[in-house]
């Protein structure tokens, strides 16, 4: 709706976006454009949010002048990078300065641990002899879009005071799609 005497009027290219899943730590950018529709200048402004999925975006631009003429349109780009995992449903509000309508652009999507796989899910050393060392070797694959830091470990290994595994390379730091490989020495400390 344009005519005179009608308030600024301006229109977002989107107003929602599903992002799907996103990998925790791993920077997502999109563009939204807003463009004056109006026939007088319009300046628009992001109002503050500072919910705790709402402060991991970040807008290259939060307020700027629609021209007229030239049926101005900006483009923004919004960032997110979220260092907390979960669900989110954010709703972003751009008022109109000298209108009582605002714009709003809302994003949802589900912020998911990396993933990773090793190359065996069981580890079987067979017959092994009391206080003899036997070796396997797995490899751990980062199967994510991010960087992962790992430790591997034994759970209730020493125990008894005494530790019967002992991991090569047990911790790391792995760049998405690479691999390392992990030595895992067994000495059994008690006959069975």
């Amino acid at each position: 709706m344009t005519g005179q005497g009608k308030g600024p009027q301006a229109q977002l290219s989107i107003t929602e976006m599903d992002i799907g899943d996103i990998f925790v730590n791993y920077q997502n950018e999109f563009d939204v454009g807003i463009e004056n529709t109006g026939e007088i200048d319009c300046h628009y402004k992001l109002i503050p949010y500072e919910t705790p999925f709402g402060s991991k975006f970040h807008f290259s631009k939060t307020e700027g002048v629609l021209g007229v003429k030239e049926k101005s349109r900006d483009l923004i780009r919004v960032t997110f990078k979220s260092d907390i995992l979960g669900e989110f449903s954010e709703t972003f509000r751009f008022a109109l300065e000298g209108s009582s309508e605002m714009l709003t652009l809302t994003f949802k999507g589900h912020v998911v641990a990396p993933t990773f796989k090793f190359s065996e899910e069981i580890i079987d050393f067979g017959k092994v002899s009391y206080k003899f060392p036997v070796y396997k070797t797995v490899h751990l694959t980062n199967t994510s879009d991010v960087e992962i830091n790992y430790v591997v470990r034994v759970p209730g290994d020493g125990r008894s005071l005494q530790t019967e595994f002992n991991i090569t390379n047990d911790r790391g730091r792995l760049e998405k799609n690479k691999e390392a490989s992990i030595t895992i020495e067994f000495i059994p400390c008690f006959p069975q």
